[in-house]
């Protein structure tokens, strides 16, 4: 199925989109296909998305705190549309709990960046100094947020956390 189709079907406009943002049709952890942004906070971007196995609408939050953080978007073309496959995380040292996704675990995870190998690039890079260490102390309260959430998915009321993976620097919750 093309993907610009999954966005019309669900009536999403793909047009425009943040130059920070995922590019839409990115796909992240080999299997959940990125579009266009739902919404901005001051610690992340949350996209509307579509679990390209299970064929169902899903939302993907990301770690992206814009004062602490820029993306790498280099290696993209002047014609791309961010169509990279970020395939699995390969390339990344992820190790613990987070190699099968339980999120309960209290292992920690190393995060390196992983280049999408579609020709984007889509890793976030922190900044220098103490930027860079604040970072790393809220992606891992982020990490902490997931597992937290993860234990109440069969509450009425409480959104249920389906995934969490590393790719491209950063932390990501579907």
């Amino acid at each position: 199925m093309d993907q610009n189709k999954i966005w019309e079907s669900f009536g999403i406009k793909t047009d425009k989109q943040n130059p920070r943002a995922l590019a839409v049709n990115t796909v992240l952890a080999g299997k959940y296909l990125v579009g266009p942004v739902l919404g901005e906070g001051g610690f992340g971007i949350t996209y509307a998305g579509y679990d390209l196995n299970m064929e169902t609408r899903i939302a993907i939050k990301e770690y992206f705190p814009v004062e602490l953080v820029t993306r790498d978007t280099t290696r993209r073309s002047a014609g791309d549309s961010g169509a990279a496959s970020g395939g699995a995380v390969s390339g990344s040292s992820v190790s613990g709990a987070f190699a099968s996704n339980n999120l309960a675990s209290g292992s920690s995870a190393s995060v390196s960046g992983v280049s999408s190998s579609g020709g984007g690039s889509d890793r976030v890079i922190s900044l220098s100094g103490e930027k860079s260490k604040t970072y790393q102390q809220g992606l891992k309260k982020y990490v902490d947020e997931a597992r937290n959430v993860s234990q109440f998915a069969d509450i009425p009321g409480i959104v249920s956390v389906k995934d969490f993976f590393y790719e491209n620097n950063t932390a990501y919750i579907v």
